[in-house]
């Protein structure tokens, strides 16, 4: 074998065997006899993570002081951060209060006001969905959605409010929104 040819197929081998990303020439392919030209086939391995975006219009939704008519229809409704998905498999984005009832502080005594008094719907219009327990935000009707470059998902809120049970004062309720793929 000519010195440049010995040189070339040792040249292969130690470039294309083992390494930190499992490149390896097939072993019966790996050294070139004869001819003006040389094929090495070699194969790269790569597991595909699950990746995922979400990302909020804002972290913070505040209500604007309530009034008489929504304590006598009971709510108001608000709309909340616009998420931003994008995933390279399916997904789906759920939502649930953190905690399990309102933090408040005012001169009251706390009220204890449930987490179930927070709504929330993908529509202005409703249907509205307790955020006491986790629930689906994210396809509307299906138990994922398909992969994606960008969706954008409206996020609107219902809170509830009562002339004897909720005092003035500060509430504040921490909301999860979480991105999975099923």
């Amino acid at each position: 074998m000519a010195p440049s040819r010995l040189w070339a197929a040792f040249g292969l081998s130690l470039l294309f065997t083992g390494g930190p990303f499992g490149i390896r020439a097939a072993d019966a392919q790996s050294v070139c006899n004869g001819g003006s030209s040389c094929t090495v086939v070699v194969s790269l391995q790569l597991a595909r993570p699950y990746v995922a975006s979400l990302v909020l219009s804002q972290s913070v939704t505040s209500l604007p002081t309530l009034t008489s008519s929504d304590f006598a229809t009971g709510f108001r409704d608000q709309a909340g951060p616009q998420l931003r998905v994008k995933a390279n498999a399916p997904y789906r984005v759920t939502i649930q209060a953190a905690v399990s009832t309102w933090q408040y502080s005012g001169t009251a005594a706390p009220p204890s006001k449930p987490s179930s008094d927070l709504l929330w719907s993908g529509s202005a219009s409703g249907p509205w969905t307790s955020s006491a327990s986790s629930a689906t935000l994210w396809p509307l009707a299906a138990t994922s959605a398909a992969a994606t470059a960008g969706v954008t998902i409206p996020l609107f809120y219902r809170t509830l409010w009562n002339w004897t049970t909720s005092p003035p004062g500060a509430y504040t309720i921490p909301v999860n929104l979480t991105l999975t793929s099923p």
